[in-house]
């Protein structure tokens, strides 16, 4: 049996997922789907900031998601 423990809240940073968003466009795929619920367009926040809006924890949570599920993913490649 595996087991993940993501990271939460007081984790994240500006550029957080950024090769995740160049090489990965399943990636970019499951960001713009947790972008709809927030209505706004996460990536750009995820990549640029700005910081303050990136605390906000209506845009932060799904995003903390999505980079998540996008490192579960890489390592799923690897064979992890």
């Amino acid at each position: 049996m595996k087991v993940f423990l993501f990271p939460s809240q007081g984790s994240q940073e500006v550029g957080m997922g950024a090769d995740l968003f160049e090489s990965d466009s399943a990636f970019r795929n499951l960001v713009a789907l947790a972008s709809k619920p927030v209505g706004e367009d996460l990536e750009p926040i995820c990549i640029r900031g700005p910081q303050k809006k990136l605390l906000q924890t209506q845009l932060l949570q799904p995003l903390l998601v999505a980079v998540s599920l996008g490192y579960l993913r890489r390592l799923n490649e690897q064979g992890v």
